[in-house]
Order: C-alpha cells, then sequence, then structure tokens
C-alpha cells in the first residue's frame, strides 16, 4: 500500500498482509511476550520488499540508490541485495540494539529464499542456527552503531 507523509508528497509504503502482520502484541512479539513464531518469515518478506527497492526495476516506478536496514529485522534486505540478479543498490545496516540477534532454528535458512548454498559457518550459519546480525557482520563493509557516544564493549579495540 502506498501513502504519503503528511503535508508532503513523500511516498511512504506499507507491506499490507494481515496473515503476517495483523496480530496481538507488538510487531515483534505477541500480547504475552513471546516472539511471534514465525518471525523469520515476517521480517523476511520486510526485507525482500525493501530491497525490491534496490533494483534495476525498482517498485512502483521508484529505485534506491541506497537500502537502509535496521537491526536484525531489516538486515536480510542486504543480503537480498548482496545475492540477487538485479541489484543496483547500496546497503547500509545500523545496529541499534545487540542484544537481538534474530536468531532462528536453522531450518529458517530456507524460507529466506537464499539457497541452502550460504548456509555454512562462513556465511549464514553461527552454532547451528541462523543468526542475522552475524551475517550481516561478515555481509557488510561498513555498519553503523547507535550508542551513547561511549563504543561497545564488544567492539575490537581497532575500532
Amino acid at each position: 500500500m502506498k501513502g504519503h507523509l503528511p503535508g508532503s508528497r513523500v511516498p511512504v509504503y506499507l507491506v499490507h498482509c494481515p496473515a503476517l502482520y495483523d496480530r496481538p502484541g507488538n510487531p515483534y512479539s505477541d500480547q504475552h511476550g513471546q516472539d511471534h513464531p514465525d518471525n523469520a518469515i515476517r521480517f523476511g518478506v520486510l526485507s525482500k520488499v525493501a530491497a525490491m527497492f534496490g533494483t534495476r526495476e525498482g517498485l512502483d516506478g521508484w529505485r534506491a540508490d541506497v537500502v537502509h536496514g535496521h537491526d536484525w529485522h531489516c538486515g536480510l534486505a542486504s543480503a537480498y541485495l548482496k545475492f540477487g540478479d538485479h541489484s543496483t543498490a547500496a546497503s547500509v545496516f545500523t545496529i541499534h540494539n545487540l542484544a537481538h540477534q534474530g536468531v532462528f532454528d536453522g531450518g529458517a535458512m530456507f524460507v529466506t529464499g537464499l539457497g541452502h548454498e550460504h548456509y555454512h559457518p562462513g556465511e549464514f550459519e553461527h552454532f547451528g542456527a541462523l543468526n542475522l546480525i552475524m551475517v550481516l557482520s561478515w555481509l557488510m563493509l561498513a555498519i553503523s552503531l547507535v550508542t551513547d557516544g561511549q563504543p561497545p564493549l564488544w567492539l575490537p579495540p581497532l575500532f
């Protein structure tokens, strides 16, 4: 679905799929605080749509130069751009909260549509699970961080 920011011509897009997104709770978990069991699919679809804006064809007559994903929820957008045949956009990834890494059973890799050849320790597999933050740590040339001005404790001293 397409709309516009109030008082402007800036477009805003909404992925309208009630089966994935119209449910109790918040975008990440149900009303009891438990992660939605299909979060890999839900955020995979969101990431795929975002990545489609960064392809040669674009979406809705528009093509992005840069696709910016925040945290693991949109991290797959960068993977779709990297492995896509028609990708033209660069990607940027910002980590806001490393406590949430998008860790799923290894079987979740197969719902991404990226191919089983990428499920190994050098890419998507991390200690027997799909870990989307780990994917982005090797996939991205640069990652931006949201901090309180101090380097995160997990960041190597080189940075």
